[in-house]
Protein backbone atom coordinates (compact mmCIF):
# COMPACT_ATOMS: atom_id res chain seq x y z
CA UNK A 1 0.00 0.00 0.00
CA UNK A 2 2.86 2.34 0.77
CA UNK A 3 4.37 1.90 -2.68
CA UNK A 4 1.06 2.53 -4.42
CA UNK A 5 0.24 5.54 -2.29
CA UNK A 6 3.50 7.11 -3.49
CA UNK A 7 2.87 5.87 -7.04
CA UNK A 8 -0.66 7.30 -7.25
CA UNK A 9 0.29 10.64 -5.75
CA UNK A 10 3.69 11.28 -7.29
CA UNK A 11 3.58 9.42 -10.60
CA UNK A 12 -0.08 9.62 -11.53
CA UNK A 13 -0.66 12.97 -9.82
CA UNK A 14 -3.75 11.95 -7.83
CA UNK A 15 -4.63 13.78 -4.65
CA UNK A 16 -5.02 12.11 -1.25
CA UNK A 17 -8.80 11.58 -1.64
CA UNK A 18 -8.56 9.81 -5.01
CA UNK A 19 -5.57 7.82 -3.77
CA UNK A 20 -7.52 6.69 -0.72
CA UNK A 21 -10.53 5.76 -2.85
CA UNK A 22 -8.30 3.61 -5.06
CA UNK A 23 -7.75 1.34 -2.06
CA UNK A 24 -11.45 0.84 -1.22
CA UNK A 25 -11.98 -2.21 -3.50
CA UNK A 26 -8.75 -3.80 -2.26
CA UNK A 27 -9.80 -3.29 1.36
CA UNK A 28 -13.32 -4.60 0.74
CA UNK A 29 -11.97 -7.73 -0.91
CA UNK A 30 -9.60 -8.25 2.00
CA UNK A 31 -12.68 -8.60 4.20
CA UNK A 32 -14.35 -10.94 1.69
CA UNK A 33 -11.21 -13.10 1.46
CA UNK A 34 -11.04 -13.30 5.23
CA UNK A 35 -14.63 -14.53 5.44
CA UNK A 36 -14.28 -17.01 2.57
CA UNK A 37 -11.06 -18.52 3.93
CA UNK A 38 -12.72 -19.80 7.08
CA UNK A 39 -15.31 -21.69 5.07
CA UNK A 40 -12.74 -23.05 2.60
CA UNK A 41 -10.46 -24.31 5.37
CA UNK A 42 -13.22 -26.65 6.54
CA UNK A 43 -13.24 -28.46 3.21
CA UNK A 44 -9.78 -27.89 1.72
CA UNK A 45 -7.61 -27.68 4.82
CA UNK A 46 -5.51 -24.94 6.31
CA UNK A 47 -2.40 -25.34 4.19
CA UNK A 48 -4.22 -25.60 0.87
CA UNK A 49 -6.12 -22.39 1.52
CA UNK A 50 -2.86 -20.69 2.52
CA UNK A 51 -1.14 -21.89 -0.65
CA UNK A 52 -4.02 -20.79 -2.88
CA UNK A 53 -4.44 -17.41 -1.17
CA UNK A 54 -0.74 -16.61 -1.53
CA UNK A 55 -0.89 -17.73 -5.16
CA UNK A 56 -3.88 -15.49 -5.87
CA UNK A 57 -2.09 -12.54 -4.30
CA UNK A 58 1.02 -13.32 -6.38
CA UNK A 59 -1.11 -13.33 -9.55
CA UNK A 60 -2.30 -9.83 -8.70
CA UNK A 61 1.31 -8.67 -8.33
CA UNK A 62 2.21 -10.34 -11.62
CA UNK A 63 -0.71 -8.60 -13.33
CA UNK A 64 0.46 -5.24 -11.97
CA UNK A 65 3.96 -5.90 -13.26
CA UNK A 66 2.58 -6.82 -16.67
CA UNK A 67 0.31 -3.75 -16.73
CA UNK A 68 3.35 -1.50 -16.41
CA UNK A 69 3.87 1.94 -14.94
CA UNK A 70 1.55 3.80 -17.29
CA UNK A 71 -1.46 1.56 -16.63
CA UNK A 72 -4.76 3.40 -16.34
CA UNK A 73 -6.25 3.52 -12.83
CA UNK A 74 -9.10 1.15 -13.80
CA UNK A 75 -6.59 -1.53 -14.79
CA UNK A 76 -4.64 -1.00 -11.56
CA UNK A 77 -7.89 -1.45 -9.65
CA UNK A 78 -8.57 -4.73 -11.47
CA UNK A 79 -5.09 -5.94 -10.53
CA UNK A 80 -5.74 -4.96 -6.92
CA UNK A 81 -8.70 -7.35 -6.72
CA UNK A 82 -6.74 -10.61 -6.45
CA UNK A 83 -4.26 -8.92 -4.12
CA UNK A 84 -7.03 -7.91 -1.72
CA UNK A 85 -8.78 -11.27 -1.95
CA UNK A 86 -5.55 -13.22 -1.49
CA UNK A 87 -4.31 -11.04 1.37
CA UNK A 88 -7.60 -11.41 3.20
CA UNK A 89 -7.72 -15.15 2.67
CA UNK A 90 -4.16 -15.53 4.01
CA UNK A 91 -4.82 -14.43 7.57
CA UNK A 92 -7.17 -17.19 8.85
CA UNK A 93 -5.09 -20.16 7.66
CA UNK A 94 -1.87 -18.50 8.79
CA UNK A 95 -3.31 -18.00 12.28
CA UNK A 96 -4.75 -21.52 12.34
CA UNK A 97 -1.45 -23.07 11.23
CA UNK A 98 0.38 -21.18 13.97
CA UNK A 99 -2.09 -22.13 16.69
CA UNK A 100 -2.09 -25.77 15.57
CA UNK A 101 1.70 -25.80 15.95
CA UNK A 102 1.87 -24.58 19.57
CA UNK A 103 0.79 -25.98 22.89
CA UNK A 104 -2.66 -24.58 23.77
CA UNK A 105 -1.17 -23.10 26.94
CA UNK A 106 0.98 -20.86 24.73
CA UNK A 107 -1.72 -19.91 22.22
CA UNK A 108 -2.08 -16.36 23.60
CA UNK A 109 1.64 -15.68 23.40
CA UNK A 110 1.85 -17.20 19.91
CA UNK A 111 -1.09 -15.11 18.68
CA UNK A 112 0.46 -11.99 20.20
CA UNK A 113 3.80 -12.76 18.57
CA UNK A 114 2.08 -13.22 15.21
CA UNK A 115 0.49 -9.78 15.57
CA UNK A 116 3.83 -8.23 16.47
CA UNK A 117 5.55 -9.93 13.53
CA UNK A 118 2.88 -8.60 11.15
CA UNK A 119 3.60 -5.09 12.39
CA UNK A 120 7.37 -5.61 12.11
CA UNK A 121 6.87 -6.95 8.58
CA UNK A 122 4.85 -3.86 7.66
CA UNK A 123 7.51 -1.62 9.17
CA UNK A 124 10.29 -3.39 7.29
CA UNK A 125 8.25 -3.30 4.09
CA UNK A 126 7.83 0.47 4.30
CA UNK A 127 11.51 0.94 5.17
CA UNK A 128 12.87 -1.36 2.45
CA UNK A 129 10.46 -0.33 -0.28
CA UNK A 130 10.82 3.33 0.70
CA UNK A 131 14.59 3.01 0.29
CA UNK A 132 14.12 1.23 -3.06
CA UNK A 133 11.82 3.97 -4.34
CA UNK A 134 14.10 6.66 -3.01
CA UNK A 135 17.11 5.11 -4.71
CA UNK A 136 15.56 4.07 -8.00
CA UNK A 137 12.68 6.51 -8.42
CA UNK A 138 8.97 5.83 -8.21
CA UNK A 139 8.54 3.85 -11.43
CA UNK A 140 11.60 1.59 -11.22
CA UNK A 141 11.29 1.33 -7.45
CA UNK A 142 7.63 0.29 -7.65
CA UNK A 143 8.46 -2.35 -10.26
CA UNK A 144 11.27 -3.77 -8.11
CA UNK A 145 9.03 -3.68 -5.02
CA UNK A 146 6.34 -5.60 -6.91
CA UNK A 147 8.89 -8.11 -8.17
CA UNK A 148 10.11 -8.65 -4.60
CA UNK A 149 6.53 -9.10 -3.34
CA UNK A 150 5.78 -11.51 -6.17
CA UNK A 151 8.88 -13.55 -5.35
CA UNK A 152 8.10 -13.71 -1.62
CA UNK A 153 4.48 -14.66 -2.29
CA UNK A 154 5.49 -17.37 -4.77
CA UNK A 155 7.96 -18.86 -2.27
CA UNK A 156 5.35 -18.69 0.48
CA UNK A 157 2.73 -20.37 -1.72
CA UNK A 158 5.20 -23.11 -2.66
CA UNK A 159 6.10 -23.76 0.98
CA UNK A 160 2.42 -23.87 1.95
CA UNK A 161 1.82 -26.32 -0.91
CA UNK A 162 4.57 -28.58 0.47
CA UNK A 163 2.91 -28.43 3.90
CA UNK A 164 -0.49 -29.19 2.33
CA UNK A 165 0.94 -32.39 0.85
CA UNK A 166 2.30 -33.35 4.28
CA UNK A 167 -1.03 -32.66 5.99
CA UNK A 168 -3.85 -34.29 4.04
CA UNK A 169 -7.35 -33.10 4.80
CA UNK A 170 -8.95 -35.39 7.37
CA UNK A 171 -12.63 -36.13 7.80
CA UNK A 172 -14.18 -32.95 9.15
CA UNK A 173 -11.86 -30.68 7.17
CA UNK A 174 -8.77 -30.46 9.37
CA UNK A 175 -5.53 -30.41 7.48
Amino acid sequence: MFVFTVYFQQFQDHGPLVTGLMFVPLTALTLVGNLIAGKLMASLGTWRVLAVSQGVEALGCLALLAAGPGAPPALVLLCFLPIGLGAGATSPPMTTALLDAVDPAHAGAAGGLLGVMRQVGGLLGVAVFGAVISGLGVTSGARLALALCLTMLAVSAALAHVQARRHPVREGGDG
